[in-house]
C-alpha cells in the first residue's frame, strides 16, 4: 500500500491517519484547501449498495442476475443481505 500512497503524494503522517481509519466508514479527503479524515457514517442499507466490493457481494449479485427478474432485484438483494426489514420502508418512501 505504501507505493500506492506514495503515488498519491501522501506523507508519512497522512499514511498513519489512513492506517488508523475504519474501512468503509472513514475517508481521507485531499484538496488545495486542506486535507481531512471524515466519517461517512452510512447505515446498513446504504452500505449494502455503496460498499458491495467483496467477493461474496459479487457472488450475490451474479446469483440474482442469473436467477431473478430485474424487477425483483431490490427485494432479492436486500433478502440476501439480511435486510428484508427495509423493504416496507422503501415501498413507503416510493409511494410518498
Amino acid at each position: 500500500l505504501k507505493k500506492i500512497y506514495d503515488q498519491f503524494g501522501l506523507n508519512s503522517r497522512q499514511c498513519e491517519i489512513i492506517a488508523h481509519a475504519i474501512p468503509k466508514r472513514d475517508y481521507y479527503f485531499q484538496s488545495r484547501s486542506g486535507n481531512r479524515l471524515f466519517d461517512l457514517s452510512l447505515g446498513p442499507i446504504a452500505l449494502a449498495f455503496c460498499a458491495a466490493s467483496q467477493k461474496a457481494d459479487h457472488q450475490i449479485l451474479s446469483k440474482i442476475k442469473n436467477e431473478g427478474e430485474p424487477s425483483d432485484f431490490l427485494a432479492l438483494y436486500l433478502k440476501e443481505k439480511n435486510l428484508s426489514w427495509a423493504l416496507p420502508l422503501i415501498e413507503h418512501f416510493n409511494r410518498s
